[in-house]
């Protein structure tokens, strides 16, 4: 069912919004010695979405927080200090701003960027790039030994990193550095606390404190940063730190039926995961308590792979289940964006940011994986993935979810009104290695987006029996009888 809604990600992707800033001639790219003024102000022009100039707006020009390396040559101009440094100016009736003189503070070259806002609506950015020359060779930090090394999660890395730190070939003693990110998370490692800098000894020498490599795999980089006023420059140098799983590999598996628990039962999600790739699909509840679905047809990792996981969201339309019309299928424009934010292999938090005028909300639950397997448990057949009818019957699933024993399956299809709907297959018998039956469900509950959940209000309704039937690895069919309704639905694996 990833097709159509594939198609739809690209065009928001490609999508263009006609309100812009632009740099004028002369603005950027610019170059000065450290404490000069840039030669020309930095000007832009703003312009509303149907390209005419937008007068009043609040132009800023900001840098980042922890260090500053562009500021206003004159104290009293429009800046200073909130979560970072920021210049703010009006632009005039002809959509032009102007900024106070700039110079550099620290030697580089550094994108700096410009936002416009008129009231609360955005207006665009854009990027100004400054170089700022040194007064002499900035120091440098060189990392000795432990700069590239690898360690499994939750385990200590195994070397000490060793730096360095030197000017023009001497070394400095007795000078400060400073570690980042001091904890984990995207960072990938975490430090004693207490131990975001060290100082290096008589001989210009510093041992970093033990690095624990914390949540996530893949390759993180550990800043060790020096403040130079002599130059002045902010000079870093980086180790390359692995965490992996458990095998040493850089992946991890988040495939499965994930809920809130028992006091939220009811509604649930579905991950299926390809390579790094997941499709989530939320089975929920809308505001009258029938069941809908949100699909997260992809996203992104940000950070290392398992950490947190980002991506827009979209509550397609189509035809009545009972008589689907792939050509009725619209996956819409995405409502809202679904963030999961995992704290390990078993539990996570979900957030839902829904932007639909008057129907705006905003969720945010723990999940867990839910426990479905089978006392008696029978090998795992192989067959958890996201399955669908083909192209030719894009716009709906069946999800199954594999544990030792027994399937959990859920087919998300639309109602008679061509609104998002489901059931589900919460169990079933294995009758052979190939075939797999149990009794097909609806529900109802209480409203999920935006309230507190009543699980109090669930209630299903056994429809009829199921029967799956698996012919080799990338085929099944699913035979239902369900409200006077009997059928076949060919199914394959879903690629993605």
């Amino acid at each position: 069912m990833l097709r159509g809604l594939v198609v739809a990600v690209l065009l928001i992707a490609a999508a263009s919004v006609d309100a812009a800033v632009t740099l004028l001639p002369g603005s950027s790219p610019q170059t000065a010695r450290a404490f000069v003024p840039f030669a020309n102000p930095v000007v832009v022009r703003v312009t509303n979405d149907d390209g005419t100039p937008a007068a009043g707006a609040d132009v800023s020009l900001s840098g980042p927080p922890a260090l500053t390396p562009i500021v206003a040559v004159d104290s009293s101009a429009p800046c200073g200090y909130d979560l970072a440094y920021v210049c703010t100016v009006k632009s005039g009736a002809d959509g032009v701003a102007r900024f106070p003189a700039l110079m550099g503070a620290f030697s580089g070259t550094y994108s700096s960027p410009i936002t416009a806002y008129l009231g609360s609506r955005s207006l665009g950015r854009t990027d100004a790039v400054f170089t700022v020359l040194a007064l002499r060779p900035p120091a440098v930090i060189t990392i000795v030994s432990g700069g590239s090394q690898s360690t499994v999660i939750g385990t200590a890395f195994p070397q000490p990193i060793v730096v360095r730190l030197t000017v023009n070939g001497s070394t400095v003693p007795f000078a400060e550095l400073f570690l980042s990110p001091m904890s984990g998370g995207p960072g990938g490692f975490q430090i004693p606390l207490g131990s975001s800098s060290v100082k290096t000894d008589a001989f210009g020498m510093a041992t970093l404190p033990p690095f624990i490599a914390s949540w996530g795999v893949g390759t993180t980089q550990a800043t060790i940063g020096y403040l130079d006023f002599g130059s002045p420059a902010w000079v870093t140098a980086t180790a390359q730190l692995v965490s992996s799983n458990a095998d040493g590999g850089l992946s991890l598996s988040f495939q499965d039926l994930w809920w809130s628990g028992p006091l939220e039962n009811g509604w649930g999600m579905s991950v299926v995961q390809h390579r790094d790739q997941l499709m989530n699909v939320l089975f929920v509840y809308d505001a009258a308590g029938k069941p809908t679905w949100y699909v997260q047809p992809g996203g992104t990792w940000y950070g290392l792979m398992g950490v947190l996981f980002l991506s827009p969201i979209y509550s397609p339309r189509g035809s009545p289940w009972f008589a689907y019309d792939a050509a009725r299928f619209t996956p819409g424009a995405a409502i809202g964006q679904i963030q999961l934010d995992f704290q390990g292999p078993t539990a996570g938090d979900i957030g839902v940011s829904i932007n639909a005028g008057r129907d705006s909300s905003s969720t945010l639950k723990n999940i867990v994986r839910q426990d479905f397997h089978r006392s008696t448990p029978s090998p795992l057949q192989g067959v958890g993935d996201m399955w669908w009818g083909g192209p030719a019957q894009d716009g709906w699933g069946v999800v199954i979810l594999e544990q030792p024993g027994g399937l959990f399956a859920v087919w998300f299809t639309y109602d008679e009104a061509g609104l998002p709907t489901w059931f589900v297959m919460p169990g079933g018998t294995w009758a052979d290695g190939a075939t797999y039956t149990g009794t097909i469900y609806r529900t109802s509950g209480s409203s999920w987006t935006g309230l507190s959940y009543d699980a109090s209000r669930l209630q299903a309704t056994p429809l009829g029996p199921y029967t799956l039937r698996f012919a080799g690895t990338n085929a099944a069919t699913l035979q239902y009888s369900i409200e006077g309704r009997s059928g076949v639905l060919q199914l394959q694996r879903q690629p993605f």
